[in-house]
C-alpha cells in the first residue's frame, strides 16, 4: 500500500513540475484546470490499477497509464513541438526518479519505516522544485529555439536509462536489494549526462549573449557613423549659409532700398527655413542612443 501512495505522490509532484515547465498557449485558468483535471483521473486510473490488476501491473503499464495520457496533454496545449516537448517530459521523469530512489534507499537504510520514506520525499521534491524554477526553466526557455540540433539524440539517451529503470531491472528501490543497489547506480550515469547538457545549455546562453552584445555594438557604432556623418553634413550646410550670409544681407538692403519690404520679409523667411532644416535635432541626452533614434528616426522619415 505504501508503494502506491509513492506513485500517486511522484504523479502529481511530476505533473506539477510539466505544469511549471510548459509554455501553454491558453490562459493560465484553462490551464490550470486542465492540469488538475488530468490529475485527478490520473490518480484514479492507478488507484484503479492497483486493485484490480496488483502492483506488478501497475510499474509496468505506467507509461501507458501516466506519462503517454501527459505527453499527449502537452502536444495539445503547448505553444512548440517536437523533440524539445519529449525532452521535457523526460526531464520530470528524471526527476521524480530520483526522488524516488533516494525516498527508497532512506526506506531501505531505516529498516523499511515508512516515515523515512516521508521524510525523504519531502526535502527532495523541495530540492527539485527548487532547481527547476531557480535554475532550469529560465535556462531552458531562453536556449529552447536557439538549440536546433541534438535534441532527439538527449532524447534517446534518457529514454534508453527509462527504459533500463522500469523493465530490464526487476525489483523496487527500498524493497528489493539488488534494485536497491543498481537502479540508484545506473541513474547516476543519467545524472552526470543531464549535468553535461546543463552545461551545454549555459555555453549556448552565453553564446547568444555575446551575440547579442556585439550586434548591438555593431548597432552602436554604424548609429554613430551615421550620426557623426550627419552633424558633419549640418555643419557644412550652416558654414555654406554664413559664407552666403553676407550676399544675402546685401540683397535685403538692397530691397528695402528700394521699398520692397514684402520681398525682403519672404527673402529673410526663406533663409530662415533653408536653416531650420540644417538645424541638428538631439532626441535624448545619452549620445548612444541618441545615435540610434536618431538613425531610425531617419529611416522611418525617408519611407513616410
Amino acid at each position: 500500500m505504501i508503494y502506491l501512495w509513492a506513485i500517486l505522490y511522484l504523479t502529481v509532484v511530476g505533473i506539477t513540475m510539466n505544469f511549471l515547465l510548459i509554455e501553454s498557449r491558453f490562459p493560465r485558468r484553462q490551464t490550470l484546470l486542465l492540469f488538475g483535471t488530468a490529475t485527478v483521473l490520473l490518480c484514479g486510473a492507478l488507484v484503479l490499477t492497483y486493485f484490480h490488476l496488483g502492483l506488478d501491473t501497475l510499474v509496468r503499464t505506467y507509461s501507458l497509464i501516466v506519462h503517454l495520457p501527459v505527453l499527449l496533454l502537452f502536444l495539445w496545449i503547448s505553444r512548440y513541438r517536437g523533440w524539445r516537448l519529449v525532452f521535457q517530459a523526460l526531464s520530470t521523469i528524471l526527476f521524480c526518479g530520483l526522488i524516488h530512489q533516494g525516498g527508497g534507499l532512506a526506506y531501505y537504510f531505516s529498516g523499511q519505516k515508512p516515515w523515512a520514506l516521508i521524510l525523504a520525499y519531502l526535502p527532495l521534491s523541495a530540492l527539485f522544485f527548487w532547481f527547476l524554477l531557480r535554475y532550469l526553466r529560465p535556462l531552458y526557455r531562453q536556449v529552447l529555439f536557439q538549440l536546433h540540433r541534438g535534441w532527439w539524440l538527449m532524447c534517446l539517451v534518457m529514454a534508453a536509462h527509462y527504459a533500463i529503470y522500469i523493465y530490464l531491472i526487476p525489483g523496487y528501490v527500498g524493497f528489493d536489494r539488488t534494485a536497491t543497489i543498481l537502479k540508484p547506480s545506473i541513474s547516476l550515469l543519467i545524472v552526470g549526462f543531464y549535468s553535461v547538457l546543463i552545461s551545454l545549455f549555459s555555453s549556448v546562453q552565453k553564446e547568444a549573449k555575446a551575440r547579442h552584445s556585439a550586434n548591438l555594438t555593431v548597432l552602436q557604432l554604424s548609429a554613430l557613423q551615421s550620426r557623426m556623418e550627419a552633424v558633419q553634413a549640418a555643419e557644412h550646410a550652416i558654414h555654406m549659409e554664413r559664407h552666403d550670409l553676407r550676399h544675402r544681407l546685401q540683397t535685403v538692403a538692397e530691397l528695402v532700398a528700394r521699398g520692397d519690404e514684402t520681398a525682403a520679409l519672404d527673402f529673410l523667411d526663406a533663409a530662415q527655413r533653408r536653416l531650420d532644416e540644417q538645424k541638428e535635432i538631439r532626441w535624448c541626452r545619452p549620445p548612444v542612443l541618441d545615435a540610434v533614434f536618431s538613425t531610425y528616426f531617419a529611416q522611418a522619415k525617408s519611407q513616410n
